[in-house]
């Protein structure tokens, strides 16, 4: 018998209107890859942290399991994602910049 493994992928394109802080949030299955992924982009903001995930964490300070890890929001409702997530359960994520402070 073989295994296969099927991905289902979505991807909804919207414009930004931040510029400052990056945030996240997803699927608990997703954390772990959007911390590693934004640890191999370079940090657009110019302010002495190398990685998106550099400032990610310094500016929220977050932990999880025990871990420090930069904050990642749970997903609400209401968005594009909804019905992918809440009535399909396929995993999702949100992601972008926002222009408040942290």
């Amino acid at each position: 018998m073989k295994l296969q493994v099927l991905c289902c992928c979505c991807c909804c394109c919207v414009a930004a209107t931040g510029s400052q802080h990056f945030t996240a949030s997803a699927s608990p299955l997703l954390y772990e890859v959007l911390w590693q992924v934004t640890k191999m982009v370079d940090n657009p903001n110019g302010d002495g942290f190398p990685t998106v995930y550099d400032e990610w964490l310094n500016k929220t300070n977050g932990f999880y399991l025990g871990v420090a890890r930069p904050q990642m929001h749970y997903l609400g409702d209401g968005s594009d994602f909804t019905t992918f997530f809440q009535r399909l359960g396929v995993t999702c994520s949100d992601f972008g910049y926002v222009s408040w402070h942290v």
